[in-house]
């Protein structure tokens, strides 16, 4: 089977240059890529083969048995249906990876009635500090301990984007401070993986420091907690995930399940989202449903978040779409990805 290519702008190969650890992920993540999708394939091709044998079988034991219709039969069970989200969500990539597999999520606690939810990655995150190493430079030590992508997906179940994520997107170019080790030994790796993230971002990394290049324009600061930063930069107005040093990781959408998903893939708490309201409310910004721009839904009550009922934190039900079939394989991937992750919350 030939190769993947990946090409990369000048631009990127440039900065990949300049940083050797960044380049060498880049390419250990290239590399595991492909082995994944022949894998994957491989699978695939051999499970139509089964179909088409078992296909044969049951239709007829005489020696006449059309050749061509055992494989018409199986190729016509891994049809898409375009109006079945499931088969629509096998054609993503994700998807093709993942098929067959389950990304398991410990139950969310309390509810928003009670008024002590809690997110389901946040539970036993108290002493997620024993997930990390005591200095860069054990963890440099110990690097080879880090799983593999298909290592990771074994252990947890998890799909291709979400172990992708978690061992390398929620990295980037700072440095890895996770011990991998004491993380796969853990009950359950995959929760293990994010708390060791949140605390890869907190006060608790010994490593962690201010980055000028990546700190947020005091100027243009509306609001802050520890993990969460409301930032306005001329016209526009952006959520951004930080660390404790106030470096910012990532930009966050403005929507339930965009909030959701990247504090869930950074090991942050989503009760933080409330400290964030109070303070947009007393400077006066506007980011609820019907609020951010006239007639328009746009907007999510963060407090609704906080508390658990994400499901009612918008306009409309983000696991609801009755056209997703005819938006093609992405939107029904994402719309399966927001009913996942609402079961996950216990919505």
């Amino acid at each position: 089977m030939s190769s993947f290519n990946f090409n990369l702008s000048s631009e990127v190969a440039a900065k990949l240059n300049n940083n050797t650890a960044l380049k060498a992920g880049v390419n250990k993540l290239a590399e595991e890529v492909q082995q994944l999708f022949a894998t994957r394939l491989e699978q695939l091709i051999a499970g139509m083969d089964a179909k088409a044998i078992a296909g044969g079988a049951s239709t007829t034991n005489t020696a006449s048995t059309d050749t061509g219709t055992a494989s018409k039969a199986a190729a016509k069970s891994t049809t898409p249906n375009s109006t079945d989200n499931n088969a629509l969500a096998l054609a993503s990539t994700s998807s093709f990876l993942a098929a067959g597999q389950t990304n398991a999520a410990p139950a969310a606690t309390g509810t928003a009635a009670t008024g002590n939810w809690q997110a389901p990655w946040m539970v036993g995150s108290a002493d997620a500090k024993k997930y990390l190493h005591n200095s860069y430079a054990e963890s440099e030590a110990q690097f080879d301990n880090k799983p593999n992508l298909k290592q990771f997906m074994d252990a947890t179940g998890s799909d291709f984007n979400t172990a992708s994520n978690l061992l390398y997107g929620v990295v980037g170019s700072n440095k890895e401070m996770r011990n991998w080790d004491a993380i796969m030994k853990s009950a359950d790796p995959l929760t293990a993986a994010r708390q060791a993230t949140g605390a890869m971002y907190s006060a608790n990394n010994p490593a962690i420091e201010a980055r000028p290049e990546h700190q947020l324009n005091p100027l243009g600061v509306k609001a802050r907690t520890e993990n969460l930063a409301w930032e306005k930069d001329g016209q526009y107005e952006r959520l951004f995930l930080t660390d404790s040093a106030g470096n910012k990781l990532t930009q966050v959408p403005l929507t339930a399940p965009g909030i959701l998903e990247k504090m869930r893939d950074f090991g942050f708490d989503p009760a933080q989202l409330n400290g964030l309201a109070d303070q947009l409310d007393s400077a006066g910004v506007k980011y609820k449903p019907y609020q951010v721009y006239a007639g328009s839904d746009a907007g999510v009550d963060l407090r609704a978040i906080a508390n658990g009922n994400a499901r009612g934190s918008m306009a409309y039900d983000w696991t609801v779409d009755k056209n997703v079939a005819l938006k093609g394989p992405g939107a029904a991937d994402a719309l399966l990805r927001n009913i996942e992750l609402a079961k996950s919350l216990g919505s």
